[in-house]
């Protein structure tokens, strides 16, 4: 943890604008944790929708789906806090700020742009064709499941320059910084709240208000990581925080069955799972607390260590995973399971083995493309 030391206060201003800085560990576990929810949270749900809730497997089902939703909001918290510890004293001059985009642009869209054509290809070809549908679909990031996370992610940047004054008044005062975290979660809650009233907003700056929540926490947070890493020494403080999210997984999931009803629609099912609910929040943020408590503490560790080397690869498995899921594993090894079938121990085994199973496939083909010049560019690496 004493890589943490340049973080303290003074010490973080020698990230300036465009310096290369040290990759912290911290970060690659916890976006490495972020993509085994996020793969848990796709594979599951494919078993919650034709699980019956009254077997066991549609329940156990149900809770995995559940207890994996933080995955995106990580990585949110990571991406921000991340940009927070680079340009802690903002990005300077318009110049600055264009240079910021094009970095991101350039090692980040072509491998979105590749990904998405080939899971719209598979999936659904009708999104590449006519021309303003595929824009539609590169824009919205409608391809398929998981790549909304990418024009989300741009939306951070593209309003960097006011988001990223945040961290500098979190870091002058810490009740202002968490004030804003208070602040925000607040007003999601209101917009999430509003949304059920259908007021008609645009795609985008939905997606935005959605998720600025994990956002501002990421924010306000980064500057005191070394304070973090010093709780984090405390042998109790990591017990303490699983028990909070144990207690708060135990409300999420009485919240969830009180929701839903024979017969069990699908769509009944996926609103009562929504991560856009209140009552998802206190698991969500005491579970990623944890999670930072760990990466913290057991850094070097071999656990920590195959954390890490899993989130150096984070989006390219995030880009194709859900595309090695169902083209390898539900069309081809595995199959889809019916509701009957969910009487068998093989089937529940399944939600946990095939979402493992895709990350690790996923992580190979990512990890050997990147090793080659000519391909890394494909899984964001370039």
């Amino acid at each position: 943890m004493g890589k943490l030391e340049s973080h303290k206060h003074g010490g973080e201003s020698a990230y300036h604008a465009g310096e290369a800085r040290p990759r912290l560990a911290v970060f690659d576990i916890l976006r490495g944790f972020a993509i085994c929810a996020v793969a848990t949270l796709h594979g599951s749900y494919v078993y919650m929708r034709v699980a019956p809730m009254d077997r066991f497997g549609g329940a156990f089902s149900a809770c995995l789906h559940l207890l994996a939703g933080f995955g995106v909001p990580l990585f949110l918290i990571v991406s921000a806090a991340v940009l927070a510890l680079r340009y802690p004293d903002g990005i300077g001059s318009w110049r600055g700020y264009l240079l910021f985009m094009r970095r991101r642009c350039v090692r980040l869209l072509p491998a979105y742009v590749v990904w998405s054509l080939v899971s719209a290809y598979r999936e659904n070809a009708d999104l590449l064709w006519p021309p303003g549908d595929l824009v539609h679909m590169l824009v919205t990031g409608s391809a398929d499941s998981q790549f909304y996370f990418v024009p989300l992610i741009f939306e951070v940047y593209l309003l960097w320059p006011l988001l990223g004054r945040l961290a500098p008044l979190s870091r002058k005062s810490t009740a202002l910084g968490w004030l804003a975290v208070v602040v925000s979660a607040a007003a999601s809650v209101l917009f999430w709240r509003s949304q059920e009233l259908r007021l008609a907003l645009p795609l985008l700056p939905r997606i935005l208000l959605f998720w600025m929540l994990y956002t501002v926490a990421g924010l306000a947070a980064a500057p005191h990581l070394s304070r973090f890493a010093e709780f984090a020494r405390d042998r109790r403080v990591l017990p303490l925080a699983a028990a909070a999210a144990l207690l708060a997984a135990v409300y999420m999931g009485a919240d969830f069955f009180s929701r839903v009803s024979p017969p069990y629609h699908y769509r009944q099912l996926t609103l009562a799972a929504m991560v856009f609910l209140p009552s998802h929040l206190p698991y969500y943020y005491a579970a990623m607390l944890a999670l930072l408590f760990f990466a913290l503490r057991f850094e070097r560790s071999w656990p920590g260590r195959a954390m890490a080397s899993l989130g150096r690869h984070y989006f390219g498995v995030f880009l194709i995973h859900l595309l090695i899921m169902r083209s390898l594993f539900f069309k081809r090894l595995v199959g889809m399971p019916s509701a009957g079938e969910f009487s068998s121990p093989e089937w529940v085994l399944g939600s946990v083995l095939i979402p493992a199973a895709t990350l690790l496939v996923s992580y190979c083909v990512v990890a050997a493309m990147a090793k080659v010049p000519v391909l890394k560019t494909i899984v964001g690496e370039g």
